[in-house]
């Protein structure tokens, strides 16, 4: 989510260590590490539960790539559980484009 052009009712809120993904859907609102430290986890964690009820939500999905996989115990330490989330489910589908595009160009003009 720190990459990708958030919709319109969507917001970015960035600390020092997290960014926290808030947005109207009835879903868990995303936490991402961005160079959390294992010795600043809770101090994250606490960070993205005040923002999440700032803001008045009520469930978080932390977004953990493998090169964060170090923090899994420690978050489920706090209280967060390794379970899938509605909305986040383990199972996701994508479509690639995997061959060159056939066919005519369109051409557009500014």
């Amino acid at each position: 989510f720190r990459d990708v052009l958030l919709p319109i009712g969507w917001e970015r809120v960035e600390r020092e260590s997290i960014l926290v993904c808030l947005h109207p859907l009835p879903i868990a609102k995303i936490v991402e590490p961005v160079n959390l430290r294992p010795d600043e986890v809770e101090t994250a964690v606490e960070a993205a539960r005040t923002i999440l009820r700032e803001h008045g939500g009520s469930l978080l999905a932390w977004w953990i790539a493998p090169e964060h996989a170090v923090i899994g115990e420690q978050l489920e330490q706090l209280g967060l559980v390794n379970d899938d989330t509605p909305g986040f489910e383990a199972v996701e589908n994508a479509m690639a484009l995997v061959d060159a595009p056939t066919g005519n160009w369109a051409r557009v003009s500014s």
